[in-house]
């Protein structure tokens, strides 16, 4: 007859009945967890290879706007080291005056709203890192918000490309208008 190997719980206990003493055991066939477990292992390392060896930044706040989870293009865009993430809000990375602003994108994750943004940052060296941020709206399972995930590709050289286009075409219009052409 076939023989089929399983992976079992085991539970014991010793039975004492008059004149005698038993031992009764109870097997549970846990084959199948096992499997489930294994997959799911298996699925969580390969969505945590995803996130790491992304060229974008992905970000993970909480619900008070907390630092989660960077990964590390994020790290390497900023400048920093999981340690100095660790418990940091998500206004210390951007310039005080545009406090506001983010507070305004914060509400908006929380009214459930996802957007894509042209977002200043600041690196740890007190430079500027401007992100094209695509940011939507978690929820646990019973609807609450429970922050936000951000994807972050770096534009500062777009941005500043621009900047320096924008400034030659505001030198030539001077040099239409004094030279009348």
């Amino acid at each position: 007859f076939p023989v089929t190997i399983l992976t079992v719980d085991v539970t014991a206990s010793i039975v004492q009945i008059p004149h005698e003493v038993l031992i009764q055991g109870i097997f549970r066939d846990v084959s199948q967890r096992q499997v489930m477990e294994q997959n799911l292992r298996n699925s969580e390392a390969k969505y945590r290879q995803i996130i790491e060896v992304s060229q974008e930044g992905i970000w993970v706040i909480d619900a008070q706007g907390n630092h989660q989870l960077g990964n590390a293009a994020l790290l390497t865009m900023l400048g920093r080291t999981a340690e100095d993430m660790t418990g940091r809000s998500l206004l210390d990375f951007f310039a005080p005056e545009l406090h506001p602003h983010i507070q305004e994108l914060l509400a908006r994750r929380k009214s459930g709203i996802a957007e894509v943004n042209e977002v200043p940052l600041l690196r740890k060296d007190g430079t500027v890192l401007w992100t094209l941020t695509s940011a939507t709206p978690l929820f646990d399972p019973a609807g609450n918000y429970s922050g936000a995930l951000a994807m972050l590709a770096d534009i500062t050289d777009r941005k500043l490309a621009e900047a320096t286009l924008q400034s030659k075409n505001t030198f030539l219009d001077l040099i239409c208008i004094v030279t009348g052409k």
